[in-house]
């Protein structure tokens, strides 16, 4: 759903189940947020976009095209 963060997850080269760990939540939990099953907080959000150390704004992350 979110094609911007799986684009910068791609760029950064860290692997989903490192983000996930980092975020402090599961594997599964982070695929249910990309997929939209479920919303990120914005403590997530904005750790996510620290995480994959990318200058996209935010809101151009989560924008669900």
């Amino acid at each position: 759903m979110y094609k911007h963060i799986e684009t910068q997850i791609i760029v950064s080269g860290i692997s989903k189940r490192e983000l996930a760990e980092r975020l402090g939540i599961s594997y599964n939990t982070l695929n249910q947020k990309l997929n939209g099953k479920s919303s990120f907080t914005l403590n997530e959000a904005t750790e996510l976009r620290r995480l994959l150390n990318t200058d996209v704004p935010i809101e151009t992350l989560f924008d669900s095209f």
